[in-house]
């Protein structure tokens, strides 16, 4: 999947939900979210994100399942799961597994010190600064130049573009949403 889709995917999906979490200034401790995944108005699977906050400690559960079928064949199919913890908004630790069409990826990272030490399938890096993933739930991702893919474990060059804005609905509610 190129950049340019990944992100159109991920800010539609922070349209979905993530504007109602910048429009609360007080974050609930706890959140979980529960998408039904379509194609061409046909519903292929799932995807549901946990957050659960305790102080400036932030632990993100997130896991996927689709299967796109043509005819009665599976085509595609694709599983993700994905347990981060985060500490004054810097990834500290990440432990993923992607099955995507077969292939299998891993990521695994913990923070030592001023570093994250990424393991997965591209090689292992250290990383320095404050690292982020593609964290839908978290408005601060939308100021980052780089972003660590929790299913490769690229650290990704991202740009953000704002794109006017929209109403959406959620929840059968109207929201205003920054595209």
């Amino acid at each position: 999947m190129n950049n340019k889709l990944r992100m159109g995917i991920i800010f539609g999906l922070f349209l979905a939900f993530g504007s109602a979490l910048v429009a609360s200034p007080a974050m609930a401790a706890d959140r979980d979210w529960q998408f039904e995944v379509s194609l061409d108005d046909r519903k292929i699977g799932y995807h549901s994100f946990s957050v659960t906050e305790d102080g400036e400690r932030t632990v993100l559960e997130t896991e996927a399942s689709f299967d796109v079928k043509l005819l009665f064949i599976t085509a595609f199919k694709y599983r993700h799961a994905n347990v981060e913890v985060w500490d004054n908004g810097c990834l500290e630790s990440i432990d993923a597994r992607t099955s995507s069409n077969g292939k299998l990826f891993e990521v695994r990272g913990s923070r030592k010190a001023n570093l994250l030490a990424v393991v997965s399938n591209t090689g292992d890096e250290e990383l320095e600064d404050c690292v982020r993933t593609f964290a839908y739930w978290n408005p601060d991702v939308l100021e980052a130049t780089r972003l660590l893919n929790s299913q490769t474990g690229e650290y990704e060059t991202v740009s953000v573009v704002e794109d006017g804005s929209d109403t959406i609905e959620a929840n059968g509610r109207e929201l205003e949403a920054v595209r």
